[in-house]
């Protein structure tokens, strides 16, 4: 159980998603090893997927030209 601050109430740790958008560029367009892991680009963190796909189709279609560069969207809870 995890406690709020400024509440002094308490929840589950499970009890909210997020999601993670992040990407970079990869070595081979029909894998996920990325170049540089510590030269990621950090989208952002989302609580909603709605929000988080909404992030990841923007970052996604600015770099469609570009073969060598991927982003994922991953759900870390």
């Amino acid at each position: 159980m995890l406690q709020i601050p400024e509440t002094g109430q308490t929840t589950a740790a499970t009890d909210k998603e997020l999601y993670l958008v992040y990407g970079g560029k990869i070595e081979d367009p029909r894998g996920n090893d990325f170049v540089d892991p510590g030269a990621l680009e950090i989208v952002g963190f989302y609580t909603a997927y709605d929000e988080a796909l909404q992030a990841w189709r923007a970052v996604s279609q600015q770099h469609i030209d570009e073969a060598f560069v991927k982003y994922r969207l991953v759900r870390i809870n």
